[in-house]
């Protein structure tokens, strides 16, 4: 595979392009199917948004002309239950849940998912057929790292160029002058520094020199302001992230984190 990778922004969309020699696709994150049991069990009423999450996935492959769906961790969402009778029939819905979505899904793209924390209970012998699975230390595509990003990626993933990863949730707090608090989805895209985390990998022929932070798929799940609280994960040991640039999912460039 030729080592020139391209990666784009989709317009409007917290959706990443990726090119290279032989592969065509699209990297989201953070899908977390399945939340609204969450809610539900907190009191707040809400129907399945699954099938929404499909039809907005479908459309975007549509537009984008790829062949390929790689799913950066976290495709269901883990639901923290007690009662053994409780969980094991809502374990049972999600299953069935995911699925369905998946098979669907791969009637429209070659599927790809890289664990993230909330997929441990996934079994690739009944849901394989669908997907492949990847572990959560990530792979390696031409000169770009892919990993969730709540656990350390692998030698081969540092050696590439950029890191794009998921699992922060990244979103911007904007307040006025009126104290109008807005908190909106972004990305996070800055530069690598050295570290004494970074050299937890002897022998590396490379570091990476930039990082991608992915906004979460699911509008559901919410955010984490990242101008006030951070980012998620080991990589917030060796990323420069006050001097990182915040995009708006419509690509307006808000500038540098730490003037935020």
């Amino acid at each position: 595979m030729n080592n020139k990778t391209e990666l784009q922004p989709v317009q409007d969309e917290p959706v990443l392009r990726l090119e290279t020699e032989g592969m065509k696709a699209l990297i989201l994150a953070d899908l977390h199917v399945g939340i609204e049991k969450e809610f539900s069990l907190s009191g707040i009423s809400l129907p399945s948004q699954t099938e929404k999450l499909l039809g907005k996935i479908k459309t975007i492959l549509k537009r984008s002309q790829t062949s390929d769906l790689i799913i950066l961790g976290d495709l269901q969402h883990v639901i923290p239950i007690k009662k053994e009778e409780e969980r094991a029939k809502i374990l049972r819905e999600q299953y069935w849940e995911v699925h369905d979505f998946l098979r669907e899904l791969r009637k429209w793209a070659k599927l790809h998912l890289l664990l993230g924390n909330h997929d441990g209970g996934i079994d690739e012998t009944l849901i394989g057929e669908f997907i492949r699975i990847y572990p959560s230390s990530g792979i390696r595509i031409g000169d770009v790292g892919l990993f969730h990003g709540h656990a350390w990626p692998s030698t081969d993933v540092m050696e590439s160029s950029t890191l794009v990863v998921g699992h922060s949730h990244p979103a911007i707090l904007l307040r006025d002058s009126y104290n109008y608090q807005l908190q909106e989805r972004c990305w996070i895209r800055g530069e690598i520094k050295s570290s004494p985390d970074i050299k937890r990998y002897p022998g590396l022929k490379k570091y990476p020199s930039t990082f991608i932070i992915m906004p979460a798929f699911n509008p559901l799940c919410g955010g984490i302001a990242v101008n006030r609280q951070g980012v998620l994960g080991p990589i917030k040991n060796f990323i420069d992230l006050k001097n990182a640039e915040v995009f708006l999912l419509d690509g307006i460039n808000l500038g540098k984190l730490s003037n935020l």
